[in-house]
């Protein structure tokens, strides 16, 4: 009897657990189409959609940064605008979600232009006409243990010092029609000047 009573909240927590719902972006290969076909890139989530690339049966690695409503479709960057293809004839790479940290990452933004390549625990910050500045990472934190999709990083390095916030949300980079799934927002106190940067993230 004592064994049901200890089993029974654990079965019970079980069932009213949500779903791990599907994590964006994430790295996904060409599954399912035929050797001598291709996958079809469409204008909108739709097979009625105007076709405007394909994608080899072969192709590996493609960053998904997205779904449609109905969960038939995957949004992912094609050129300089962002496409949609049919989710049946994707097969999810296995990798940890982006906000565990264990997913190197590529961020950017313009006025002015900047760069933050991100290695677990290291960031390079790179803006025109000056030498790449090295930045550790002192502190991490993704709140609720990622259920909010969030990460917050105090970073200090070469006399700077700052933090940055990365979340879960569709991004534009103003350049292009392209959509990311990562917004940053980066904060940065140097001996020269105070940055504050917000942009872009995908998968590096």
């Amino acid at each position: 009897m004592k064994r049901l009573v200890l089993i029974l909240p654990l079965v019970l927590m079980s069932l009213a657990a949500p779903a791990l719902a599907e994590s964006f972006p994430h790295y996904a290969d060409v599954s399912g189409v035929a050797a001598d076909d291709v996958l079809n890139i469409r204008a909108e989530p739709s097979a009625s959609a105007p076709i405007i690339g394909v994608i080899p049966p072969d192709t590996t690695l493609i960053e998904v940064t997205g779904a449609s409503e109905d969960g038939k479709w995957r949004r992912l960057n094609a050129g300089e605008r962002s496409d949609w293809v049919s989710a049946r004839y994707l097969e999810a790479e296995p990798m940890p979600p982006w906000w565990t940290e264990r997913v190197p990452l590529f961020c950017y933004g313009t006025e002015p232009f900047w760069s933050v390549s991100y290695e677990p625990g290291l960031l390079s910050l790179e803006m025109p006409g000056e030498e790449p500045r090295s930045l550790g990472i002192e502190w991490s934190g993704a709140p609720q243990s990622g259920a909010f999709e969030t990460i917050g990083w105090k970073i200090r390095g070469g006399g700077a010092e700052g933090f940055s916030v990365l979340r879960n949300r569709e991004c534009s980079d103003g350049m292009s029609d392209r959509k990311y799934a990562i917004g940053i927002d980066f904060f940065l106190r140097t001996p020269e000047e105070d940055l504050v940067f917000s942009g872009c993230c995908a998968l590096n």
